[in-house]
């Protein structure tokens, strides 16, 4: 059986290596799954390229316009990888200027859940590094937030899910959500730890 329609977007982080796409498949195939409109976002901060010493370093302008530009190319193959892996999803991408956990953070607002593919930075860049969009993300959220591993990170086949809790009414609804997540993915009952089965 289907799972019924939410119009709440599942929006997807679109990752600059697009060779790796991972989180945009799992947005893609959950947006399938709940028949939801699925919205890639490309966020396009302050440039942080550098250049070499006889260059002479380009105007503002002239970086504005080579973000966009790649921004524009990312999300065009982002819309082209889902139109081939789900053409029956509605698609709206939406390229943004400004901090990427701020950008995400506000597309939150409206959304069912954003999707975001790993970083591969170390502990400490993740808790204190300026890159790290994760951990701050998942403070401001007004929805879940899933982050989805490479396919050569995941090593149990079918995967599991994990929740923490702390006894937090946050920690309850983490819980309450996996629990349907793996209702909606044809779980079966959970297992004897107490936790949910594949």
């Amino acid at each position: 059986m289907s799972e019924p329609s939410d119009h709440r977007p599942i929006v997807v982080g679109v990752d600059s290596d697009p060779t790796r796409p991972a989180a945009l498949a799992r947005a893609a195939d959950e947006a399938a799954r709940r028949r939801a409109p699925l919205c890639p976002v490309r966020a396009e901060g302050t440039p942080t390229r550098g250049y070499r010493g006889s260059e002479v370093p380009p105007s503002w302008e002239g970086w504005n316009e080579e973000l966009h530009r790649s921004g524009k190319q990312l999300l065009a193959q982002a819309v082209d990888f889902v139109a081939a892996r789900h053409p029956e999803v509605e698609l709206d991408a939406v390229l943004a200027e400004g901090d990427p956990v701020w950008v995400l953070g506000e597309e939150s607002r409206s959304a069912a859940a954003v999707v975001l593919g790993p970083q591969h930075l170390s502990r400490a860049q993740e808790v204190f590094g300026s890159a790290s969009v994760a951990l701050p993300l998942m403070a401001r959220a007004h929805c879940p937030v899933v982050i989805v591993p490479e396919t050569e990170q995941v090593t149990q086949e079918p995967a599991f899910f994990v929740v923490g809790v702390d006894g937090s009414e946050n920690s309850v609804a983490a819980v309450d959500l996996a629990f349907e997540d793996r209702t909606r993915r044809g779980g079966g009952p959970p297992d004897r730890r107490g936790g949910a089965a594949p």
